[in-house]
């Protein structure tokens, strides 16, 4: 399996004949990548495209986007208090940071951010508690003519794991979190079922001063939850992704740096970062790696956490 999230031609002006959704594009190989192919009829409503080279694309169709937000968020009011304004979520965007594997059946599997928005001309998206991890696949066999949403015939949809209260931070660059959320699948080796997310998110702990929050115009701080730390955090599933299991915090490190320092940075927590998994793992178990920022060593000057020495 080989693609990406994005756009097809003329989506950015919602004028694409195929879909206007920022959506999981791919293609299949069965002989380990000397061919492709993808969705050779080119009905946008399977889920197909054509291209130029003749193949054709498979995408997550909009109908399993509609069903998404419908189920999840549609018709969601959020009231801003401080500038006194509703905002309608009937919308969606889903961001860069994505993974995709076939299992050991040949199925495809996305994990993909999403955030909950409104389609005004001017609309925004939210960091609610809907706003989150989100795992797409399909049974390969009726990939070429998927049923309803959510059937065992069709693309299902399911929500892995909530981004908001990691997204809704800033960096040390000033940049929301959702760029320096990564996460990454696998499987058992044993059970095509057993389906695993591994991600880095936030634990908040308690905030230090809860009265701050009384003000609904205040700016919530990094420095309000002291102990805020990154984390290595693994979700499971056991029937192929349809549900998931409460995330388990693997690494467990709040932030006991009391906010002292190397070079005067304001946060230096022993952030668990970047998870990538194999592919292949048991029952039981799932294998990764990590990245862990070393603060005291500033590799090129950029302040964000990859681009210190590494450990």
């Amino acid at each position: 399996m080989v693609g990406l999230v994005g756009l097809f031609l003329g989506a950015d002006t919602d004028v694409s004949t195929v879909s206007n959704y920022h959506t999981g594009i791919f293609k299949l190989s069965d002989d380990h990548g000397a061919s492709w192919y993808g969705g050779q009829t080119g009905d946008p409503s399977l889920g197909h495209a054509n291209s130029t080279d003749g193949d054709g694309y498979y995408f997550i169709p909009d109908a399993v986007w509609d069903d998404l937000v419908a189920t999840q968020f549609g018709g969601e009011i959020v009231t801003d208090e401080c500038e006194g304004t509703e905002h309608i979520l009937d919308s969606f965007w889903s961001y860069y940071e994505n993974d995709m594997k076939v299992d050991s059946e040949g199925n495809p599997h996305f994990v993909i951010q999403v955030l909950p928005c409104e389609s005004t001309e001017e609309g925004f998206c939210w960091y609610t508690e809907e706003a989150g991890l989100y795992h797409f696949t399909i049974d390969k066999d009726h990939i070429d003519n998927p049923g309803v949403v959510n059937s065992a015939t069709g693309w299902n949809w399911s929500f892995v794991i909530r981004g908001d209260a990691t997204w809704s931070f800033s960096d040390l660059t000033g940049e929301t979190y959702i760029w320096n959320n990564s996460s990454s699948l696998a499987f058992s080796a044993e059970d095509p079922g057993v389906v695993y997310v591994v991600t880095n998110m936030a634990e908040a702990g308690s905030p230090a001063d809860p009265s701050v929050f009384e003000d609904p115009c205040y700016t919530t701080l990094m420095s309000d939850y002291p102990s805020w730390s990154e984390e290595i955090f693994i979700i499971k599933s056991t029937d192929g992704g349809q549900t998931w299991w409460n995330p388990y915090n693997w690494s467990s490190t709040p932030d006991e740096t009391g906010g002292v320092c190397p070079s005067g940075l304001p946060k230096c927590d022993p952030a668990e970062t970047y998870p990538h998994t194999a592919q292949w793992g048991t029952d039981d178990d799932v294998f990764f790696v990590y990245q862990m920022p070393n603060w005291g060593i500033n590799d090129i000057g950029d302040l964000l956490g990859a681009d210190f020495l590494n450990r």
